[in-house]
């Protein structure tokens, strides 16, 4: 014994008098937070989330976002009816939100904050594939890439759903490496509950499989002592899950199919040149990375990945990258494209995963210069990091969410909506009995984005207004047919509309601006809001 003891639970040479239980309680509890804070998932995952916190409420809602808070604002059996008519693929996405604005509120931060939490854990399925298939330098190095590439935080502050296919996705893959290592029923029902996830968020995820099933297959064949029975499991299981994950997403299938051509009917059939990351109206690269210069340095350390003892791990991670794009691109040549960059952001994991591999490759074997591996991990990501800034600076401007930010256009042409300045004027300005007219459309929502940023307020009487979205069970509104008989005498009438004409009467649809003429009304004030107009017309 080194003390004696003087009274119950005290202890002569314990100058604290702290009794031994407390100490070893106190010992472990140090003990586990070293042991977390060494932890290769940890840090990816603090990284993620400070720089997707970082500017969550910059940018202005978008087209987009404000599709998700609109319909996530129904009740169920008014989201269940539109679902019938429009965006079925993302019903799970909106329900799930529904409830989500039910405990946090509709500011933009709570809508986004979901796909915060989902890309944080993105990033530690990151680390830990990484870890699991080039060891902890590889897993540390991944996560850490992948936290700090553009697209990664552009999407973690975004009310849609690509975080959160990105997040399953990750996690299908991470399950799958499981179980092809140990082939056991309950992993393989885990896998098959991951990958419906993934479809349920974006059926064009589902592609992922095609990249799985060639890992599976680089199992099936590698030099082993697997036995003939244990090889069948691995085939059976994969199979069977495979099948039961797609079986699960069936459902939402069946009636996104029925909607494809309404909703994404204008894309363009991509070109080859386009698969390679050449000249083209979408370029790949640049947009699955939201950089440039990140996804140069990314493919390079991925492409570094193929050399030396990581061959193997690195083409299980390329195939889980790389194949589902070609895929989605061969399936894009059809009489329906599916090639829209978002789509194909599950696929970014599987690089990050790459890239680490390629950085853990060039640790240095000796055993004092190995040392400073994590010096040159860190110089690594850094540099990723650093080249990456101008661009995450591009995507928290204020429209950054309404336009791709590069030289080439957005595949729909979208550019700069400010529904916030354009709800400010009104709000200033209206006066009692006021009435707005919005040139709606599908593509601008003007009403739904002046609608979000009014929210709370009074607003001016929709004088045209017959349905809402929600009653007509659709993202659109229902209007007068013969507006000449819809308007009420207001002395005065806000014009909303996309674009920079100042001329409201050429801005607006013709038979509108037939009815608004025939009342004789007049524009009193032009207000130009970043991509849209507010008018103030009076009565003559």
């Amino acid at each position: 014994m080194t003390g004696t003891m003087t009274r119950p639970g005290r202890w002569r040479g314990n100058p604290g008098g702290t009794s031994l239980p407390a100490r070893s309680r106190m010992v472990q509890s140090a003990g586990a937070l070293r042991r977390v804070m060494g932890a290769v998932w940890i840090w990816p995952m603090l990284v993620t989330a400070v720089i997707g916190w970082h500017g969550i409420r910059a940018a202005v809602m978008w087209r987009d976002e404000l599709a998700t808070w609109q319909a996530a604002s129904r009740s169920v059996a008014q989201l269940w009816r539109m679902v019938h008519n429009v965006d079925a693929v993302l019903g799970v996405y909106y329900l799930g939100m529904h409830f989500w604005m039910a405990l946090f509120g509709d500011s933009p931060a709570a809508l986004r904050a979901p796909s915060l939490i989902a890309m944080t854990g993105t990033a530690g399925l990151v680390a830990l594939t990484g870890r699991r298939l080039g060891g902890s330098t590889a897993g540390l190095a991944a996560g850490m890439v992948f936290a700090v590439i553009p697209s990664v935080s552009r999407f973690a502050e975004e009310a849609r759903p690509y975080a959160l296919m990105t997040f399953f996705a990750a996690l299908a893959t991470w399950l799958l490496l499981r179980a092809l290592e140990r082939p056991r029923w309950p992993r393989w029902v885990l896998y098959a509950l991951a990958v419906a996830a993934a479809g349920a968020f974006n059926v064009l995820a589902l592609c992922l499989l095609t990249g799985h099933a060639l890992c599976a297959a680089m199992h099936w064949w590698r030099p082993a002592k697997d036995s003939v029975g244990r090889r069948r499991e691995v085939a059976l299981g994969f199979c069977l899950a495979a099948l039961a994950g797609v079986a699960l997403d069936l459902p939402v299938m069946i009636a996104g199919h029925r909607q494809t051509a309404a909703q994404i009917g204008g894309l363009a059939r991509p070109a080859l040149s386009q698969l390679l990351g050449q000249d083209g109206p979408v370029r790949l690269w640049p947009e699955l990375f939201y950089s440039t210069a990140v996804a140069v340095a990314v493919l390079v350390l991925a492409a570094a990945s193929l050399r030396g003892p990581s061959l193997r791990a690195s083409a299980y991670s390329l195939a889980t990258a790389f194949v589902p794009i070609a895929v989605l691109w061969t399936a894009s040549q059809g009489t329906v494209s599916y090639w829209y960059i978002r789509y194909l952001m599950f696929t970014v994991p599987a690089w990050a995963v790459a890239a680490g591999l390629g950085i853990a490759g060039m640790e240095p074997r000796s055993a004092a210069a190995r040392g400073a591996r994590g010096i040159g991990v860190a110089a690594i990501v850094a540099l990723i990091a650093i080249l990456g800034i101008p661009d995450q600076h591009a995507i928290r401007q204020a429209e950054a969410h309404n336009w791709w930010s590069y030289p080439d256009p957005d595949p729909f042409g979208d550019y700069p909506a400010n529904y916030e300045g354009a709800a400010k004027v009104i709000a200033e300005h209206e006066r009692p009995g006021d009435g707005i007219v919005f040139k709606r459309d599908d593509r601008w929502m003007v009403d739904i984005g002046v609608d979000y940023y009014l929210r709370g307020r009074a607003k001016p009487t929709d004088v045209f207004l017959i349905k809402t979205p929600a009653q007509a069970g659709r993202l659109t509104a229902v209007e007068c047919a013969h507006p000449a008989r819809c308007l009420r005498g207001e002395p005065r009438l806000w014009i909303v509309y996309q674009g920079h004409e100042r001329d409201p009467y050429a801005a607006i649809e013709p038979a509108k601006a037939a009815a608004l003429r025939a009342a004789r009304y007049a524009t009193q004030r032009i207000y130009a809001e970043d991509g849209l107009t507010v008018a103030l017309m009076t009565r003559e």
